[in-house]
């Protein structure tokens, strides 16, 4: 297994598990809880995890988890290169701006723009990314939010796009604009870093927080109520926290960091710091763009063990954290994503 956290270079390491602890000092504090990754051709079908603490009356506790449902992000790119005004925001009686000529975003730069959504939505490590069309633009993004007039033109054009590229329903468009593409709010107005429709999004590119909001409403999430967003979905839980709070602690596996729900909020919202919430992450569950049909030949299920079949995956010496194969055909399990 790999160990996460700020210690886990360090192994072994020592952990304070307090008898009695309340639920926020226990989850709250990335080092009072060992924080694991299962391989990924080892995590699948049903399995049993044993943690057996040694030299304390070893006691030991067992939990069954069933993973037969792949999820991946799936991203057909549409790289912009852009060709115009530096702003939209001209003052009466100044100089036309000047001219920005940028070019268009390479494919390693799309995947590093998706780590923070392969870390956070219910999807496997590994995305799918591919250049479905690149697109020349010339017209400046950061005019005022209450217009979005050239947002809107911007997604017309990626829209084109992507019904000559079929207008999938088991992928996200997205159209990657250069990361200094005249974009946002200036200290006078607000503005749009990005913009999104169901199936599709657009933003610059390696800003991470933008990409997985946009892809979000891609998915057909609304906005999270935080922020004074457009239209928020009413229907977002309040879970007894600060409004758009992500409603469970979270843990970012890129960095071992905790995130608190009484700080970080949804980033459907408008507020940060942000992770996924409880709801929105059910609601990515067995989301067509995120899981396609059989039909298009894509796998959706991992495979499983025969009928009886068990054997370790991994044990840690010491303290152990152990894994266990167990039936996978009789009890195919409902779903995990990672």
């Amino acid at each position: 297994f790999e160990f996460i956290g700020d210690n886990y270079y360090d192994w072994p390491f020592m952990v304070t598990a307090h008898k009695e602890a309340d639920y926020r000092t226990e989850r709250a504090n990335g080092m009072a809880t060992v924080n694991f990754m299962i391989p990924a051709d080892q995590f699948y079908g049903v399995m049993k995890l044993t943690v057996q603490i040694n030299g304390h009356g070893n006691p030991q506790r067992s939990l069954i988890v069933r993973a037969d449902l792949v999820q991946t992000l799936r991203v057909r790119a549409i790289l912009i290169d852009y060709d115009g005004p530096s702003t939209a925001v001209v003052p009466a009686g100044a100089p036309q701006p000047a001219n920005l000529t940028l070019p268009a975003p390479t494919m390693a730069d799309v995947e590093s723009t998706a780590s923070m959504a392969l870390a956070a939505m219910p999807v496997r490590a590994t995305g799918s990314f591919v250049r479905a069309a690149t697109l020349s633009w010339n017209l400046p993004l950061d005019g005022p939010a209450d217009t979005e007039k050239n947002w809107n033109l911007l997604l017309t054009a990626l829209d084109e796009i992507r019904l000559l590229d079929g207008n999938r329903s088991d992928v996200i468009y997205y159209g990657f604009l250069p990361q200094l593409t005249p974009a946002g709010g200036t200290a006078d107005h607000k503005g749009v870093l990005g913009k999104g429709v169901p199936g599709l999004g657009s933003g610059r590119v390696l800003e991470e927080r933008t990409f997985i909001h946009e892809a979000g409403h891609a998915c057909d999430l609304a906005h999270a109520p935080c922020g004074d967003p457009k239209d928020p979905d009413k229907a977002y839980p309040t879970y007894g926290m600060s409004s758009a709070s992500i409603g469970e602690f979270g843990l970012d596996i890129r960095y071992g960091q905790v995130k608190d729900p009484q700080t970080t909020r949804d980033y459907m919202s408008y507020c940060g710091p942000s992770w996924i919430s409880l709801y929105h992450h059910a609601k990515l569950i067995e989301h067509s763009r995120l899981t396609p049909p059989p039909d298009t030949g894509v796998p959706t299920r991992h495979r499983t063990d025969p009928p009886g079949l068990g054997r370790e995956v991994g044990l840690v010496a010491g303290t152990s954290v152990g894994a266990t194969r167990v039936s996978s055909a009789a009890d195919p399990g409902r779903r995990c994503a990672r």
